[in-house]
């Protein structure tokens, strides 16, 4: 290899700020470094304890707008700070390291999560996103939704932090139970109450639409159709797991019996899902958090309109801590 020629360059900008009595000061550090010409890689400069590599931007200013970031919408952030709304991103994505250098330690200690998918781009696409109700955070993250995305938390997972899982809470999707009986099977599985409520607000508006298209003299079934949703609702209250499983019990006869095929069908979705809706009332279980959780990210996606990707190019996805 020939000889490495190093040579001064001129004096290296970098941008930071200070705050003083609420006015925003732009401040330019300079420092004279170095650039070496080497000829099997070519032209590099030295870099400077201050600035992260390859960036025209102090540490702490790529810091400041990180911190800004995750309590303020970009374009806000953008605003204030004096750069381009997309180098807000890149100052978070330089700054993630540091901000959460070993990002693996959100999966040590798990014990009780939420799993669920939300969509965004009208519906077409999918996030699901893993919930540690214990902390409020969220601890992983991914694009699509299914078996195979979920095998990938889990595979991420150790014995020992798959161990400590005691309660797992989602939706009634077959594919999240599936992932629960193969790689927890000691946990506990637990139906989300809204979600069963939401099964029976579909049954009773397939029923609705069906008695508006069929005839006016049919209100009856659709007086029983919202006697049984409502009655799924209040039974879902209950704190007494023995009084509820009795009472769901007496439900299942009664959607079972009720001569309204929507109905039967929820009948069979509730009839399969039995054990893990009592375990949600026994436990005291749901995945209202996850839901808020959903609802944030698509205010965060709405927020970040024009954004093309949701991956932040450095396996993450979300950067936002919510109090």
């Amino acid at each position: 290899m020939g000889s490495l020629n190093v040579l001064v360059t001129k004096p290296k900008t970098k941008k930071s700020i200070h705050k003083w009595f609420q006015l925003i000061h732009i401040v330019e550090v300079e420092r004279q470094t170095h650039r070496i010409n080497c000829p099997e890689h070519g032209i590099y400069v030295a870099e400077v304890p201050w600035a992260y590599p390859g960036n025209g931007f102090t540490k702490d200013f790529d810091l400041q707008v990180a911190w800004f970031a995750s309590y303020l919408p970009r374009s806000t952030t953008s605003y204030f700070m004096r750069v381009d709304w997309e180098t807000v991103g890149r100052c978070v994505n330089r700054a993630l390291h540091d901000l959460e250098p070993e990002r693996s330690k959100r999966l040590d200690g798990l014990v009780n999560i939420g799993i669920d998918e939300t969509s965004y781009k009208k519906g077409h696409k999918y996030i699901t996103v893993i919930v540690n109700h214990d902390t409020n955070t969220v601890v992983w993250a991914s694009e699509g939704h299914g078996k195979s995305v979920l095998e990938k938390f889990y595979c991420q997972l150790t014995p020992e932090q798959l161990s400590t899982i005691k309660i797992v809470t989602g939706d009634g999707a077959k594919w999240i139970t599936d992932c629960v009986n193969e790689f927890t099977p000691g946990c506990e599985r637990c139906v989300d109450p809204f979600h069963v409520v939401e099964w029976a607000m579909d049954a009773l508006d397939e029923v609705r639409r069906d008695i508006w298209n069929d005839a006016y003299d049919e209100y009856k079934q659709l007086y029983r159709a919202y006697q049984l949703k409502e009655q799924l609702r209040l039974l879902l209250k209950a704190t007494d797991v023995i009084e509820a499983e009795a009472e769901l019990k007496r439900w299942l006869w009664r959607a079972s019996h009720s001569r309204i095929p929507a109905f039967k069908e929820l009948y069979q979705k509730i009839k399969r899902n039995r054990n893990h809706i009592l375990n949600a009332i026994h436990l005291g279980m749901s995945n209202a958090q996850i839901e808020a959780t959903n609802n944030k990210i698509k205010l965060i996606i709405r927020k970040a309109y024009g954004l093309i990707r949701m991956n932040t190019g450095d396996g993450g996805y979300f950067t936002h801590h919510y109090p």
